[in-house]
């Protein structure tokens, strides 16, 4: 941890740094699986999952970015490496041609979704609103994203 001037005690800034640093890496995982499936989508519904896909993707740099920098702020270090983002990622690595599936990536979303709503309900009782308040907005997004998703493949 880094020195900061900051209210809460180092104890519970460093477990809010880990937390956080394992959703950072969810969500460039999930940021670059909707990329790919962008690059790769083909098909009849090519233009509106090319757009669709383009626009999650661009989505998630602010939740990225405000994720990093609450890090920081706490005095932890933001660690956004792909190396790192491999080890912790909660997401499973999609198989060959599996890349544009939008099923796979709405499970992929709903996964991070889930793994938001917990770390909102724990850092809101360990005393930190205003990380779990970060959360919720990153929470609001990836379910709107869901159901974007997930409406796409509804007939």
């Amino acid at each position: 941890m880094h020195p900061v001037a900051h209210s809460l005690p180092e104890s519970l800034r460093s477990n809010l740094s880990e937390r956080l640093n394992l959703r950072l890496a969810d969500l460039i995982d999930l940021q670059a699986q909707y990329r790919i499936a962008h690059w790769n989508v083909r098909g009849p519904q090519f233009i509106a999952l090319h757009e669709l896909l383009g626009s999650l993707a661009g989505e998630l740099d602010g939740a990225i970015d405000d994720v990093a920098e609450r890090i920081a702020q706490l005095g932890g270090e933001a660690e956004g490496s792909l190396q790192v983002v491999v080890r912790r990622t909660g997401i499973t690595e999609a198989s060959a041609g599996q890349t544009a599936k939008i099923d796979r990536l709405t499970v992929a979303a709903v996964g991070v979704a889930s793994r938001v709503r917990t770390d909102i309900d724990d850092v809101a009782y360990l005393g930190d609103a205003l990380t779990a308040d970060l959360l919720t907005g990153i929470g609001r997004l990836l379910d709107k994203q869901v159901w974007f998703l997930d409406s796409h493949q509804r007939t």
